[in-house]
């Protein structure tokens, strides 16, 4: 598969991912809203925040896509790997403040009684994840992209902290 096709490839998926992700924290955060669910309203902005790291992809891979030069005379490749370091690093934050709020949460004892649209707002967004993490997947594989393969990782580290919101609403 040559350079083009391999970008344009990533692009779609990629963009796909990115509209996908902005509906789901448009729609988790109302839901949050509507239905007194402080979680849910966390988890509408941390997917809102996800989109820089799939736009990281995006310009990862476009990047990436450029011919040999006489600065780069093995080509832009390389670059790539740096986009997926970069994943690694946003997800290991993410982890250290999704579990940072979660602590604050439970020293401080907040409660409130979360409605039924925060409940099927968390069971949507688990659903819609997961696909994106298989959908990402597929297309990484296709196109053997490590930054791809990392942006996939985080849709799936998505769909299990929309699992401790679920829980979260449940217990409450």
């Amino acid at each position: 598969m040559d350079l083009d096709d391999r970008n344009r490839i990533g692009q779609r998926i990629s963009g796909i991912t990115l509209i996908t992700n902005f509906v789901l924290s448009l729609g988790k955060i109302f839901a949050g809203i509507i239905g007194k669910s402080s979680a849910m309203v966390a988890d509408g902005f941390h997917s809102l925040s996800d989109m820089v790291s799939t736009i990281a992809v995006m310009i990862g891979l476009k990047l990436s896509s450029k011919p040999q030069d006489e600065t780069h005379p093995y080509g832009h490749e390389k670059l790539e790997s740096v986009t997926a370091k970069f994943l690694a690093v946003i997800l290991f934050f993410t982890a250290l403040f999704i579990g940072y709020g979660a602590i604050g949460k439970i020293i401080l004892v907040e409660f409130t009684k979360p409605g039924l649209i925060a409940l099927y707002a968390a069971i949507i967004s688990i659903l819609v994840k997961e696909w994106m993490y298989r959908y990402t997947v597929k297309g990484a594989r296709r196109i053997e992209s490590s930054a791809m393969l990392a942006d996939a990782w985080h849709h799936r580290s998505d769909a299990l902290s929309s699992i401790g919101a679920l829980i979260g609403i449940v217990g409450a």
